[in-house]
Protein backbone atom coordinates (compact mmCIF):
# COMPACT_ATOMS: atom_id res chain seq x y z
CA UNK A 1 0.00 0.00 0.00
CA UNK A 2 1.08 3.58 -0.58
CA UNK A 3 1.76 5.99 2.27
CA UNK A 4 -1.47 7.84 1.46
CA UNK A 5 -3.41 4.57 1.63
CA UNK A 6 -1.80 3.79 4.98
CA UNK A 7 -2.75 7.22 6.32
CA UNK A 8 -6.32 6.76 5.10
CA UNK A 9 -6.54 3.39 6.87
CA UNK A 10 -5.33 4.87 10.17
CA UNK A 11 -7.71 7.82 9.81
CA UNK A 12 -10.69 5.51 9.26
CA UNK A 13 -9.65 3.31 12.17
CA UNK A 14 -9.39 6.26 14.55
CA UNK A 15 -12.55 8.09 13.49
CA UNK A 16 -14.88 5.21 12.62
CA UNK A 17 -13.87 2.59 15.18
CA UNK A 18 -12.37 4.48 18.12
CA UNK A 19 -14.42 7.69 18.02
CA UNK A 20 -17.46 6.35 16.19
CA UNK A 21 -17.71 3.09 18.15
CA UNK A 22 -18.21 0.92 15.05
CA UNK A 23 -16.38 -2.10 16.44
CA UNK A 24 -17.82 -4.28 13.69
CA UNK A 25 -15.26 -2.62 11.37
CA UNK A 26 -12.25 -3.69 13.44
CA UNK A 27 -11.45 -6.73 11.33
CA UNK A 28 -11.11 -4.44 8.31
CA UNK A 29 -8.22 -2.51 9.85
CA UNK A 30 -6.64 -4.75 12.48
CA UNK A 31 -4.27 -7.72 12.25
CA UNK A 32 -6.22 -10.85 13.23
CA UNK A 33 -4.35 -11.66 16.46
CA UNK A 34 -2.33 -8.54 17.14
CA UNK A 35 1.09 -9.28 15.65
CA UNK A 36 3.31 -8.11 18.51
CA UNK A 37 3.03 -7.58 22.25
CA UNK A 38 2.52 -3.80 22.02
CA UNK A 39 -0.81 -4.04 20.22
CA UNK A 40 -4.12 -5.35 21.55
CA UNK A 41 -5.86 -8.28 19.97
CA UNK A 42 -9.05 -7.27 18.15
CA UNK A 43 -11.09 -8.57 21.11
CA UNK A 44 -9.09 -6.47 23.59
CA UNK A 45 -9.40 -3.34 21.47
CA UNK A 46 -13.13 -3.97 20.97
CA UNK A 47 -13.59 -4.13 24.75
CA UNK A 48 -11.58 -0.93 25.16
CA UNK A 49 -13.69 0.94 22.59
CA UNK A 50 -16.96 -0.28 24.09
CA UNK A 51 -15.79 0.73 27.58
CA UNK A 52 -15.05 4.28 26.43
CA UNK A 53 -18.39 4.59 24.68
CA UNK A 54 -20.15 3.40 27.85
CA UNK A 55 -18.29 5.62 30.30
CA UNK A 56 -17.82 8.74 28.16
CA UNK A 57 -20.37 8.70 25.32
CA UNK A 58 -19.80 11.23 22.60
CA UNK A 59 -16.11 11.72 23.32
CA UNK A 60 -14.19 13.64 20.67
CA UNK A 61 -10.97 12.54 18.99
CA UNK A 62 -9.20 15.16 16.86
CA UNK A 63 -6.46 14.16 14.43
CA UNK A 64 -3.99 17.02 14.65
CA UNK A 65 -1.51 15.56 12.18
CA UNK A 66 -0.74 12.39 10.23
CA UNK A 67 2.67 11.59 8.76
CA UNK A 68 3.67 8.45 6.88
CA UNK A 69 6.87 6.85 5.66
CA UNK A 70 7.28 3.31 4.39
CA UNK A 71 5.02 0.99 6.37
CA UNK A 72 4.60 3.38 9.34
CA UNK A 73 2.10 6.13 10.13
CA UNK A 74 2.51 8.61 13.00
CA UNK A 75 -0.66 10.18 14.36
CA UNK A 76 -0.76 13.24 16.63
CA UNK A 77 -4.10 13.07 18.44
CA UNK A 78 -6.15 15.10 20.90
CA UNK A 79 -8.84 13.60 23.14
CA UNK A 80 -11.70 15.54 24.75
CA UNK A 81 -14.12 13.65 27.00
CA UNK A 82 -15.99 13.50 30.28
CA UNK A 83 -16.38 10.24 32.18
CA UNK A 84 -20.06 10.06 33.08
CA UNK A 85 -20.59 6.57 34.54
CA UNK A 86 -19.33 6.73 38.14
CA UNK A 87 -20.54 3.31 39.32
CA UNK A 88 -19.07 -0.13 38.56
CA UNK A 89 -17.27 0.57 35.26
CA UNK A 90 -15.32 -2.18 33.49
CA UNK A 91 -11.55 -2.18 34.17
CA UNK A 92 -9.57 0.47 32.32
CA UNK A 93 -6.44 2.57 32.55
CA UNK A 94 -7.93 5.18 34.87
CA UNK A 95 -11.28 5.71 36.63
CA UNK A 96 -14.33 7.77 35.67
CA UNK A 97 -13.38 11.26 36.73
CA UNK A 98 -16.71 13.03 36.42
CA UNK A 99 -15.18 16.10 34.83
CA UNK A 100 -14.08 17.20 31.35
CA UNK A 101 -10.50 16.22 30.54
CA UNK A 102 -8.22 16.54 27.54
CA UNK A 103 -4.85 15.10 26.58
CA UNK A 104 -2.71 14.48 23.53
CA UNK A 105 -1.24 11.27 22.13
CA UNK A 106 1.43 10.33 19.63
CA UNK A 107 0.82 6.93 18.07
CA UNK A 108 3.05 5.13 15.56
CA UNK A 109 1.22 2.43 13.59
CA UNK A 110 2.90 -0.20 11.41
CA UNK A 111 0.82 -1.51 8.53
CA UNK A 112 1.41 -4.73 6.58
CA UNK A 113 -0.85 -5.93 3.78
CA UNK A 114 -3.50 -3.37 4.65
CA UNK A 115 -3.76 -4.24 8.35
CA UNK A 116 -2.28 -2.62 11.46
CA UNK A 117 0.19 -5.06 13.01
CA UNK A 118 1.77 -2.90 15.73
CA UNK A 119 1.16 0.32 17.61
CA UNK A 120 3.54 2.32 19.79
CA UNK A 121 1.75 5.01 21.82
CA UNK A 122 3.13 7.97 23.74
CA UNK A 123 0.33 9.42 25.84
CA UNK A 124 -0.20 12.67 27.68
CA UNK A 125 -2.27 11.01 30.42
CA UNK A 126 0.25 11.68 33.17
CA UNK A 127 0.25 15.45 32.73
CA UNK A 128 -3.55 15.47 32.62
CA UNK A 129 -3.91 13.25 35.70
CA UNK A 130 -1.47 15.39 37.66
CA UNK A 131 -3.31 18.54 36.59
CA UNK A 132 -6.66 17.30 37.89
CA UNK A 133 -5.16 15.77 41.03
CA UNK A 134 -5.56 12.05 40.32
CA UNK A 135 -1.79 11.50 40.49
CA UNK A 136 -0.31 13.58 43.32
CA UNK A 137 2.91 15.42 42.56
CA UNK A 138 4.31 13.95 45.76
CA UNK A 139 4.22 10.46 44.22
CA UNK A 140 6.09 11.62 41.12
CA UNK A 141 8.72 13.32 43.28
CA UNK A 142 8.98 10.17 45.42
CA UNK A 143 9.60 8.01 42.34
CA UNK A 144 12.26 10.36 40.98
CA UNK A 145 14.00 10.41 44.36
CA UNK A 146 13.92 6.61 44.49
CA UNK A 147 15.59 6.37 41.07
CA UNK A 148 18.32 8.79 42.12
CA UNK A 149 18.91 6.75 45.28
CA UNK A 150 19.03 3.57 43.19
CA UNK A 151 21.79 5.07 41.03
CA UNK A 152 23.67 6.19 44.16
CA UNK A 153 23.39 2.65 45.52
CA UNK A 154 24.83 1.21 42.30
CA UNK A 155 27.68 3.72 42.23
CA UNK A 156 28.60 3.08 45.87
CA UNK A 157 27.69 -0.63 46.05
CA UNK A 158 25.37 0.36 48.89
CA UNK A 159 23.20 -2.69 49.58
CA UNK A 160 21.38 -0.98 52.45
CA UNK A 161 20.24 1.79 50.10
CA UNK A 162 19.13 -0.82 47.55
CA UNK A 163 17.00 -2.42 50.26
CA UNK A 164 15.49 0.98 51.06
CA UNK A 165 14.27 1.82 47.55
CA UNK A 166 13.70 -1.61 45.94
CA UNK A 167 11.37 -4.50 46.62
CA UNK A 168 13.15 -7.35 48.46
CA UNK A 169 13.33 -9.41 45.28
CA UNK A 170 14.94 -6.66 43.20
CA UNK A 171 17.28 -5.63 46.03
CA UNK A 172 18.46 -9.25 46.32
CA UNK A 173 19.08 -9.46 42.55
CA UNK A 174 21.16 -6.27 42.50
CA UNK A 175 23.05 -7.15 45.66
CA UNK A 176 24.20 -10.29 43.87
CA UNK A 177 24.87 -8.48 40.59
CA UNK A 178 27.03 -5.57 41.73
CA UNK A 179 30.22 -7.50 42.67
CA UNK A 180 30.38 -8.90 39.15
CA UNK A 181 29.86 -5.47 37.59
CA UNK A 182 32.73 -3.98 39.56
CA UNK A 183 34.94 -6.98 38.79
CA UNK A 184 34.39 -6.31 35.09
CA UNK A 185 34.69 -2.53 35.34
CA UNK A 186 36.84 -0.72 37.87
CA UNK A 187 35.53 2.74 38.84
CA UNK A 188 32.17 1.92 37.29
CA UNK A 189 29.86 4.93 37.52
CA UNK A 190 26.41 5.86 36.27
CA UNK A 191 25.08 9.41 35.87
CA UNK A 192 21.48 10.45 35.22
CA UNK A 193 21.22 13.02 32.40
CA UNK A 194 17.42 13.17 32.15
CA UNK A 195 14.61 11.76 34.30
CA UNK A 196 10.83 11.64 33.94
CA UNK A 197 8.27 9.86 36.10
CA UNK A 198 4.57 9.30 36.72
CA UNK A 199 2.71 7.64 39.55
CA UNK A 200 3.80 4.10 38.67
CA UNK A 201 6.99 4.31 36.61
CA UNK A 202 10.06 6.33 35.68
CA UNK A 203 12.45 6.54 32.75
CA UNK A 204 15.99 7.90 32.78
CA UNK A 205 18.65 8.68 30.20
CA UNK A 206 22.01 7.73 31.66
CA UNK A 207 25.72 7.92 30.97
CA UNK A 208 28.05 5.22 32.28
CA UNK A 209 31.83 4.91 32.46
CA UNK A 210 34.58 2.74 33.87
CA UNK A 211 37.79 0.83 33.19
CA UNK A 212 37.68 -2.66 31.67
CA UNK A 213 39.23 -4.96 34.29
CA UNK A 214 37.37 -8.26 33.83
CA UNK A 215 35.91 -10.55 31.18
CA UNK A 216 32.95 -8.85 29.45
CA UNK A 217 30.86 -10.80 26.94
CA UNK A 218 33.87 -12.99 26.19
CA UNK A 219 36.29 -10.07 25.80
CA UNK A 220 39.30 -10.39 28.16
CA UNK A 221 40.22 -7.34 30.27
CA UNK A 222 41.92 -4.61 28.24
CA UNK A 223 42.41 -1.84 30.80
CA UNK A 224 40.61 0.52 28.42
CA UNK A 225 38.52 3.36 29.79
CA UNK A 226 35.07 3.68 28.25
CA UNK A 227 31.89 5.78 28.32
CA UNK A 228 28.44 4.73 27.21
CA UNK A 229 24.79 5.81 27.06
CA UNK A 230 21.54 4.05 27.84
CA UNK A 231 17.85 4.31 28.65
CA UNK A 232 16.56 2.72 31.85
CA UNK A 233 12.96 2.02 32.84
CA UNK A 234 11.67 1.58 36.40
CA UNK A 235 8.32 0.22 37.54
CA UNK A 236 7.06 0.79 41.08
CA UNK A 237 4.95 -1.30 43.43
CA UNK A 238 3.82 0.03 46.81
CA UNK A 239 6.35 2.87 46.58
CA UNK A 240 9.32 0.58 45.85
CA UNK A 241 11.19 -0.06 42.60
CA UNK A 242 9.89 -3.48 41.55
CA UNK A 243 11.25 -3.82 38.03
CA UNK A 244 14.28 -2.46 36.18
CA UNK A 245 14.99 -2.68 32.46
CA UNK A 246 18.11 -1.05 31.01
CA UNK A 247 18.92 -0.72 27.32
CA UNK A 248 22.55 0.22 26.64
CA UNK A 249 24.60 0.78 23.49
CA UNK A 250 26.45 -2.54 23.68
CA UNK A 251 28.02 -2.20 20.21
CA UNK A 252 29.58 1.15 21.14
CA UNK A 253 30.75 -0.27 24.47
CA UNK A 254 32.49 -3.26 22.91
CA UNK A 255 34.08 -1.09 20.21
CA UNK A 256 35.68 1.15 22.86
CA UNK A 257 37.14 -1.95 24.52
CA UNK A 258 38.79 -2.97 21.25
CA UNK A 259 36.36 -5.72 20.38
CA UNK A 260 33.77 -6.27 17.66
CA UNK A 261 30.55 -8.23 17.33
CA UNK A 262 31.00 -10.96 14.72
CA UNK A 263 28.39 -13.23 13.13
CA UNK A 264 28.56 -16.90 13.96
CA UNK A 265 30.40 -19.03 11.43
Amino acid sequence: MSTEENKALVRRHLKEVLEGGHVELLDSYYAPDGSVADIDTPEQFRDRVLWHHKTCPGFKLTILDLMAEGDKVMAHLKYNLTYSVPVDPPPANFPPLGQPVTWRNFNVFRIVNGKMVSQQPLTGWTEMLVEIGVIPLEQIDHNKTAVRKFVDAVNNQDTALLAEVCTPELAKDWTGLLPGVYAQFKDHRVEITDLVADGESAAAKMNSSGIHTGDFLGLPPTGNAWTNQGICYFKFRDGKIANFDGQWDVVNHIAQLGGAIQPLA
